[in-house]
């Protein structure tokens, strides 16, 4: 589409009602599912966590995890994948920075009951 459509397009999108309804109810679906995440990762013990506001994934901090298991982020990542079938990325994998090496990442782009699941995954892997 040439670029001189675009405006059109993108006002024509705002007008459509269905077009926003259906945005609307697909961040009210992103929020309910970041909502989960949040409060149960609260619930897990070394993990510090804060409500994700512009994403679909959440970025806690894992350090006394890691401590407590004598682990670095990426050995932690591989152990709860081979062990408790749980994917999370380290934080190395986009900061090799002190901030990187002392986080995971999260996508909460995936329905709740697997969200739930997850999460308890990773419960009884450091609390285990």
């Amino acid at each position: 589409m040439p670029t001189e459509h675009c405006p059109k397009a993108g006002v024509e999108a705002l007008r459509n009602e269905a077009s926003w309804r259906s945005s609307k109810a697909m961040i009210d679906l992103f929020r309910r599912r970041r909502d989960v995440m949040y409060e149960e990762l609260r619930k897990i013990p070394g993990i510090e966590v804060w409500r994700s506001t512009g994403a679909f994934y959440m970025y806690p901090r894992v350090k006394k995890i890691l401590d407590k298991l004598g682990m670095d982020v990426e050995k932690f990542a591989d152990w709860l994948l081979e062990n408790y079938g749980v994917v999370v990325l380290p934080g190395t994998a986009f900061s090799e920075t002190h901030m990187g090496r002392e986080y995971v990442r999260l996508s909460f782009a995936l329905d709740e009951k697997l969200i739930r699941e997850g999460i308890e995954r990773i419960r009884k892997a450091v609390e285990g």
